[in-house]
């Protein structure tokens, strides 16, 4: 998979980016909108096909409660250090703006997007919940106390999941302090008070050994966004 040119990307950014096509149009409302609280950035089988446990799907409503098609929804990582993008994603309707962090897609004609995303492990530095900020059309959707915790698989490298990335899982499990990164199952509980469990164990397990989507952005011919 090659690499989408800068102009292109340029263009599509542009395209779907709020404009003055779009003005007076209603805007989309956080409180009605359906914006998942956390995210798992996964792998992908031998086919490229990316592990479905890591889908994304929001649902963009107005402020009258009509869903809202064609609507740009950007996912911001800037605020996620240590964790980072493939540079290439399975979806070529996902546009990645690996300098800025962030993965753009458009909703469909029912405002529904569904997004799985290719990631890895930078680094060991902290990570929070709610590190990641979801803008649709321009309007913050989740940020800050409320932004999108994320969790990734492939904790080194962009690698591939590997023996390697339990040993850091379990670092975090055990080491009695917090990380994000290491809390697959926060996205189904949305927890008040998160926390890294053996039922995280068995969800990276199952990444590891089965259904085969283990490799991970090198096998994309991409790499991980700085």
């Amino acid at each position: 998979m090659r690499p989408f040119p800068a102009i292109l990307v340029s263009a599509l950014l542009a395209s779907a980016w709020p404009s003055a096509s779009r003005a007076g149009l209603p805007a989309p409302s956080p409180l009605n909108s359906l914006i998942p609280c956390g995210i798992t950035l996964v792998g992908v089988d031998a086919r490229g096909v990316p592990d479905s446990f890591g889908e994304y799907t929001v649902l963009i409503k107005d402020y009258s409660g009509n869903t809202m098609a064609g609507v740009a929804v950007t996912l911001d990582f800037s605020g996620c250090p240590g964790i980072s993008l493939c540079s290439n994603q399975p979806d070529p309707a996902v546009i990645v703006d690996c300098a800025r962090r962030k993965a753009t897609g458009i909703t469909n004609g029912f405002g529904i997007l569904h997004m799985t995303l290719v990631g890895g492990g930078t680094d060991r530095s902290e990570s929070v919940v709610g590190c990641a900020t979801v803008i649709a059309d321009g309007v913050i959707m989740r940020t800050g106390s409320q932004g999108v915790s994320v969790s990734v698989f492939d904790q080194e490298g962009g690698d591939g999941i590997t023996g390697a990335d339990l040993s850091l899982f379990l670092g975090d499990w055990l080491s009695g302090h917090y990380e994000a990164r290491s809390d697959f199952d926060y996205a189904m509980t949305c927890s008040t008070s998160p926390g890294i469990t053996g039922a995280d164990f068995a969800i990276w397990t199952q990444a590891w050994l089965s259904g085969g989507y283990s490799l991970g952005c090198n096998s994309l011919s991409g790499h991980l966004c700085p």
